[in-house]
Parts: structure tokens; C-alpha cells; sequence
């Protein structure tokens, strides 16, 4: 009995340490069943969590895929595979699949990427835009992104994740706006004018095709540069900007008109046209300028003021010429009649007074240099042309020298003519005078003595140069006479063919010169030029038509005697003292005479005696009645009369355009008796 415990007494020792373990026991069990339930808490949660992550990305338009390395396998989510136009079913989760829709020259750099990824152990990011075959054979592009989460202790890759976000749309509209850039650019590029777009500081963003031709300067090369570069200077440069703002102020578009420099440092002149750009809030972001070069439009506007100068030039010298013409042919009635006067008292006072025959030739010889005066206003005047036929002009020229040297020994005159030169149309008398006066005009320039030249060659003028001319198109001879004086100023250089103009001193010159060598080279459908520098002489070049035709011979013209001769002879003029001392000259002469003051008379006369009369001398120039129209009214009558034309002007086209008709001769007032008399006997 005393193994048992009464009532308070403690238990044995084994006893209670069995009880203490099985206490501990149940404690370990309680924490552990509280783990468990702690942990299936937690699993639960952490499956929730990956429901709604998975959820969330299927429920985006992205597709993500989970790439199990060593297991070859590789879930690809429907968005992704329904993206490439497949249901989930179609396609197996296998990194084949993918490999196999992707494009080959795509597929090589995704592979090259990914061994980047491996080797920097995830530092060099996985990331590629690449394109993928849809189902239906179109193109999907795609960013394809995604990192190793997993990797083994040796560095090798156990676990990838990423996503697939389809681009194809931003693509598309990159594409659409690369087109549309190109398309802009096309447009900004066929634009003839240089164009250029600046920034508000003033440097370059855009520059076209245009603008690299004329500044010389490609788009690179100036981009982001300031447009300074395309000024002469900095002075300019703050000009044009400040002629810019000026515009711009007052809310206009800036055009004016500016000098540019190229790349080469060539100046040239350009017209700018620039407008203001503005953003959509209507703050400036810039401006564009359209630049034009307008060389060819300035060079054009130069030469069109020439010619217009020319033009007013030519319409001077032409209605001064038709003055000259006409105070020639009124002077020329003056001689005639003093001619014929004079000629009279010759014819009473010969063999008689020798003293009185002696004043009545200075008279004449008076008479004779008024006469020559006359000649060259109507050498100007373009009326004094004559007796055309093709000439040889070095035969003309020598000539002339031999008559220029006479009279000015300290000039010397050196000829060089082309030995195949073509004959000339001219008149031998009007071009003597030509080069005669061109001689004197050079001796007058070197007072000491000097040398002129004259050379000749044959030479063709097309179409535009005769045009700029005013010549026909054809076969010229191009004669050269160069002196070697003081020169001419350039502000007397453009007066130079005007008739009385002269700066020699009173008394040396007419002034009338050069304007009878324009007047007369003209009216041979030729044309003359001066160049001239101070101190390095002058240059006069003229073009005179040539011909094929061979030259004709020149005869020596024996000297005129007074005739007497008979028949009955009508005279018609309008000027009365010419009529009556023609009257008296040809009564004379032993000649019937009937005047008549104009054409009416004329015509009355002609029909009363046509019977009887030999001969009519008509006057070309008349009021009322002109001289052509008496004409056909006398052929009308008397077809086989004899009419003689005579006038104030060398024979013109009209007076030719009668010969034709069949008037039977011309001659120019003033004549002389002999004159008179000898056109008559070869007449009749």
C-alpha cells in the first residue's frame, strides 16, 4: 500500500516526464496544423493572385508566352496566338510555332538577341520589332519583349517570360507618314524656286532641290546652320531679317528684292518671297522662304533697255534724217535755181568779160560746195542712194585714199582685204563718200599725223543677229577702220551718227560726217558701230551687202559739154523760179518750151500738144498732184513720150519703179546746163 499515493501526494518522476512529452507533443501538432492551414491560406491566395494576373493579361491585346527552356515547351496565350489570326487550338505551345511564323530575316536577329540576353545574364534587355505571316497571308508586326526569370546555378536559362504587343497599326502609320513625308518632299523638291524652311533663330530645317542648285549647298551640309551663310555679309544679313520683321509687323507677307551669295562666293541678285508659319495656337514656329534668282531676268532687263535705248536712238537719227532729207531737197531747189541762173550768165558772158567769168565761177564754185553740203544731208537722210551694182569695195577704197592722202600727208592708211572678198551693192559715189568722211573724222582725231586701218572679210548674219541688226539675213562684207587718236568720251559715243553734232571748233566741221556715213550705210540695208576708248582711238565697223555677182568695171566719165538741140519740150514743177529759169536755160539751149506749175496743167498741156511735144521733165515732188501720178496720167495720153524725171533727192524707189515703167531718165537738182544738155542728147 505504500505505492499508493494519497490524496495531494506528487506523482513518481518517470510519470511525469512521460506527461511532459505528451504535452509537447500536442503542441508541436497544434503549431503544425496551424502551419498547414496558414500554408493552404497562403496557396490559395497566391492562386487567386495568378488567376487575376492571368485574367489581366488575357484580358489585354498584348499575348504573353512562358518559355520553359529545358522542357522544350512554351505556353503562348490565345491574345497572342489570336493576334497571328488563330484560335488557342491551333497552334501547339511549342517555341516551333512561333519560329515558324516568324519572318526568316527577322527570325536570325530575335536568335542573336536572345544570345546577347543569355550571355550578359539578363543586362542586355530581349527586345526586337519583327514581323510575323497573319493566317490570312498579311504581315503583323510586332514588339517582342521578355527576360530570363529562372536561371540554373551554371548560368543556363531554366525559365523566360515576355509578351507580344501587335504594332502593325503605328506601322502602318509610319509607313503612311513616310509617304506622305516623301510625297511633301517631291512637291517641296519639283519646285523651280529655291525654298527653304527656317527655324525662329534663323537656322535651316528644310532646304530642296532648288535651293542646292542656286546656293550651291546640300540639305546635310547646311542643316541646323544659320542662313547668314547665304548672305554677302553680316550687314546684309541683319538687313534681310530686319526687312522681315517689318513685314511681318504689319501682318504681310515679306517680298522684296536681295543680293545672295553661293557657296562659290558669287553674288547674284534674287527676289524673296517669305510668310510666316504658325503652330496650332497660332505661336510662330518659323518661316519659309522662297527665293528666286533673277540674273537672267535682270541680264534681260539690261538688254531690253538697251535695245530701248537703241530704238530711241534709231527713231532720233530717223526723224531727223526724214528732216534732213527734206531741208536737203528744198536746199537743192534753192541751187537749182541759182545753178541755172548762174549757168545763164555763163552762156552770155562767155568770151566776153574775163574779170566777170571769173566772179561768176567762184559763184558757181560756191554753188558747188553747197551743193556737196546737200549731198550729205541727203546721204543722212538715207535720199542720196544711187547708180546700185555690185562693186569692188578695196577698188572704191584705194581710190579714196589716193584722194585722202593728197590732201593729209602725215596719215598714213594700211588696207588689208581678204582675197576671196565678194563684191559689194553700193553705190560707188555714196561709198567713196562713206570712207572719205571716215578718213577725214580719224585725220581730225590724230592733228599730228597717225595711221588708220582698214581691213574687209566676208561674213554671214543668221536670223537673230539680224534681227538685233536690223538687218536681212545674208552675205555681208565687214569692213574694219581703226585710227589710232585721242579716242571718243563715252557720253559723246551715243551722239556720234547725230547730224550737226560736233565738237570740233566753230568753222572746222558740219557736223553732218558721220551722220551722212549712218544715213548712207543704212540705206544700203548695211549697218555701222563706233567703240571707242580714251586714248586707244576708235573703231568703225560696217556691214555692207554682198554678192555673188562678179564687180562691175568703173568707166571714166568724159566731160560734159553744152549742146544745143530742137523740139519741143513741157516743163513741170511747182516751184516758179525754177520753171522759168529751166524755161530759159532750154530755150537756150534752142528747145521749144511749155511749163507747167503743177500736175494738172501738166496733164492739159500733154493732151493739147502731145502731137508735137518731144519731151516732158518732170518733177517728182509736188502738192496735189505727185509726180508718179502725172505720170501715169501722160502714159495714159501719150504712151510714147518721153518724160525725164528730176528731183531735190537722188533717185529713190519711186523714181526707180518709173524707170521700169518707162520713164526714160532722172536727174538731181541741182544740175548745170551741160548737165542738162547732155541727159537730153542721150535721151533723144
Amino acid at each position: 500500500m505504500q505505492q499508493l499515493r494519497t490524496v495531494g501526494q506528487q506523482p513518481p518522476a518517470d510519470e511525469k516526464t512521460l506527461e511532459a512529452r505528451e504535452e509537447c507533443l500536442r503542441a508541436r501538432e497544434a503549431r503544425l496544423e496551424e502551419m498547414e492551414r496558414d500554408l493552404r491560406a497562403r496557396e490559395a491566395a497566391l492562386l487567386g493572385r495568378d488567376r487575376v494576373l492571368i485574367d489581366i493579361l488575357e484580358s489585354t491585346l498584348a499575348g504573353y508566352w512562358d518559355w520553359n527552356v529545358p522542357a522544350g515547351t512554351e505556353y503562348m496565350s490565345p491574345a497572342f496566338k489570336k493576334m497571328l489570326g488563330y484560335e488557342y487550338d491551333e497552334l501547339p505551345n511549342v517555341p516551333e510555332t512561333w519560329q515558324r511564323l516568324i519572318f526568316k530575316e527577322d527570325l536570325s536577329k530575335v536568335l542573336v538577341s536572345f544570345d546577347r540576353h543569355i550571355e550578359s545574364r539578363g543586362r542586355e534587355p530581349f527586345s526586337n520589332e519583327v514581323r510575323y505571316r497573319h493566317k490570312d497571308g498579311s504581315t503583323v508586326w510586332v514588339v517582342c519583349a521578355g527576360r530570363v526569370i529562372e536561371w540554373t546555378e551554371s548560368g543556363a536559362p531554366i525559365r523566360m517570360v515576355g509578351c507580344h504587343v501587335n504594332v502593325s497599326d503605328r506601322k502602318r502609320a509610319e509607313e503612311e507618314l513616310k509617304r506622305s513625308e516623301y510625297w511633301l518632299q517631291s512637291i517641296f523638291d519639283s519646285i523651280d524656286e529655291a525654298v527653304f524652311v527656317v527655324k525662329p533663330d534663323r537656322t535651316l530645317t528644310h532646304l530642296n532641290q532648288a535651293a542646292e542648285c542656286i546656293f550651291g549647298y546640300t540639305a546635310s551640309e547646311v542643316a541646323e546652320h544659320s542662313t547668314e551663310v547665304f548672305h554677302v555679309d553680316h550687314e546684309h544679313f541683319l538687313d534681310f531679317g530686319a526687312r522681315i520683321q517689318e513685314s511681318f509687323a504689319k501682318g504681310q507677307t515679306a517680298r522684296f528684292e536681295f543680293e545672295c551669295k553661293n557657296r562659290d562666293g558669287t553674288v547674284f541678285p534674287s527676289e524673296h518671297t517669305v510668310s510666316l508659319l504658325k503652330d496650332t495656337q497660332g505661336q510662330p514656329m518659323g518661316i519659309v522662304s522662297v527665293v528666286r534668282d533673277i540674273s537672267g531676268r535682270k541680264r534681260f532687263e539690261r538688254e531690253a533697255n538697251e535695245l530701248r535705248e537703241q530704238l530711241y536712238h534709231a527713231q532720233k537719227l530717223e526723224a531727223i534724217a526724214t528732216l534732213a532729207g527734206g531741208v536737203a531737197h528744198d536746199f537743192n531747189n534753192i541751187l537749182a535755181g541759182l545753178l541755172s541762173g548762174l549757168s545763164l550768165l555763163e552762156l552770155e558772158l562767155r568770151d566776153t568779160d574775163l574779170a566777170r567769168q571769173t566772179d561768176l565761177k567762184d559763184m558757181m564754185d560756191l554753188v558747188d560746195r553747197g551743193t556737196e553740203l546737200s549731198k550729205q544731208l541727203l546721204g543722212f537722210g538715207r535720199r542720196g542712194k544711187y547708180d546700185v551694182a555690185p562693186r569692188s569695195l578695196p577698188r572704191i577704197v584705194e581710190g579714196t585714199v589716193a584722194l585722202f592722202t593728197k590732201a593729209h600727208r602725215a596719215t598714213t592708211v594700211e588696207l588689208s582685204f581678204s582675197p576671196d572678198l565678194k563684191a559689194t551693192l553700193v553705190d560707188r559715189a555714196q561709198i567713196d563718200q562713206v570712207f572719205l568722211n571716215l578718213f577725214i573724222n580719224a585725220a581730225h582725231a590724230m592733228p599730228s599725223g597717225g595711221r588708220i586701218t582698214v581691213s574687209a572679210t566676208n561674213v554671214s548674219i543668221d536670223g537673230a543677229e539680224a534681227a538685233r541688226l536690223n538687218v536681212k539675213p545674208g552675205d555681208f562684207v565687214r569692213v574694219v577702220v581703226k585710227d589710232a587718236g585721242v579716242g571718243i568720251e563715252p557720253t559723246i559715243l551715243p551722239r556720234i551718227f547725230e547730224p550737226f553734232f560736233t565738237t570740233k571748233e566753230a568753222g572746222v566741221g558740219t557736223g553732218l560726217g558721220l551722220a551722212s556715213v549712218y544715213g548712207i550705210i543704212r540705206s544700203h540695208g548695211g549697218h555701222v558701230t563706233v567703240t571707242s576708248k580714251i586714248g586707244d582711238g576708235a573703231t568703225f565697223t560696217i556691214l555692207l551687202p554682198a554678192t555673188e555677182q562678179a564687180h562691175i568695171e568703173e568707166s571714166i566719165t568724159a566731160e560734159r559739154s553744152v549742146r544745143p538741140g530742137e523740139g519741143k519740150i513741157l516743163v513741170v514743177d511747182d516751184d516758179a523760179m525754177l520753171l522759168r529759169l529751166c524755161a530759159r536755160v532750154l530755150k537756150k539751149l534752142g528747145y521749144e518750151v511749155l511749163t507747167a506749175p503743177g500736175g494738172r496743167a501738166a496733164v492739159e498741156l500733154v493732151r493739147q500738144h502731145r502731137d508735137q511735144m518731144t519731151l516732158v521733165i518732170l518733177d517728182m515732188t509736188m502738192p496735189e498732184m505727185s509726180g508718179p501720178t502725172v505720170f501715169q496720167k501722160i502714159r495714159e495720153i501719150a504712151p510714147e513720150l518721153k518724160v525725164l524725171l528730176a528731183s531735190g533727192y537722188a533717185i529713190d524707189r519711186e523714181a526707180r519703179s518709173l524707170l521700169e515703167q518707162g520713164a526714160c531718165g532722172f536727174i538731181q537738182k541741182p544740175f548745170t546746163i551741160a548737165g542738162l544738155s547732155e541727159k537730153i542728147q542721150a535721151i533723144r
